[in-house]
């Protein structure tokens, strides 16, 4: 929740002088939402009505998909109240749907349900960042 919308915008970063490290089309982007269950996570991404998903979005949902930990929903509408989705989960894409907010948090709630019956992550002795 925001709670001071000026001070939210300050806080904005510009991810362009990152971006132009990497290669090709490659570039940083944001996300909208995020909730973590047991390792599993799950990406909230909000588009205005009638905006398509860049292709390379598209693509990142798709593999983040693939990967059996990231489930993606994306809603569009004005804020709050939402007039489509569509759901990368585990195993398919559930295409674009008319969807009001009591299926957005259906959808949500099906998904922490899933993810709590879902065993927990082991722990990682090794990231290449470190």
């Amino acid at each position: 929740m925001i709670n001071n919308l000026d001070r939210f915008i300050q806080g904005l970063w510009n991810w362009d002088p990152i971006s132009e490290v990497l290669p090709g089309k490659a570039r940083v982007g944001d996300i909208d939402g995020c909730l973590e269950r047991r390792g599993k996570l799950l990406m909230l991404e909000t588009k205005a009505p009638g905006a398509a998903i860049p292709t390379g979005q598209a693509i990142m949902f798709d593999n983040l998909r693939k990967t059996g930990v990231v489930s993606t929903i994306i809603i569009w509408g004005r804020q709050n109240q939402p007039e489509a989705m569509e759901i990368y989960a585990q195993n398919q894409i559930c295409p674009k749907r008319p969807a009001t907010m009591d299926d957005v948090r259906a959808a949500v709630r099906q998904w922490y349900t899933w993810a709590s019956q879902q065993p927990r992550p082991e722990q990682r002795t090794h990231s290449p960042l470190l």
